[in-house]
């Protein structure tokens, strides 16, 4: 669960889970343990697909990058202007949280 200080956008379906940080950081785990957890920060994002826990070398922290013009264009980021946030805190990497992931 992310801190009270971290904001961040969590979509899931079938396929995928994708983690979106605005503020803060998370820390990302596994229940199968085949992966060590991952701490995504600010304008960070992390993104893994169903597919990825086949793999016995699951690395969350080889699915890190930069926010996509995708999550720019969801309505929870438009409609809390997630682009003031990211700008008014560039270069802030306080809070941390913990979410455990299961595709399957």
């Amino acid at each position: 669960m992310p801190s009270s200080n971290s904001v961040i956008i969590l979509s899931q379906n079938t396929v995928a889970s994708n983690i979106y940080v605005l503020k803060g950081s998370a820390t990302v785990e596994d229940y199968t343990k085949k992966s060590s957890p991952a701490n995504p920060g600010v304008g960070q994002e992390l993104t893994i697909m169903k597919s990825d826990f086949s793999s016995s070398t699951l690395q969350f922290s080889s699915k890190i990058t930069p926010l996509t013009d995708f999550i720019k264009t969801n309505d929870l980021f438009v409609k809390h202007n997630g682009d003031s946030l990211l700008n008014s805190i560039s270069g802030e990497t306080t809070g941390s949280g913990s979410i455990q992931v299961n595709a399957s």
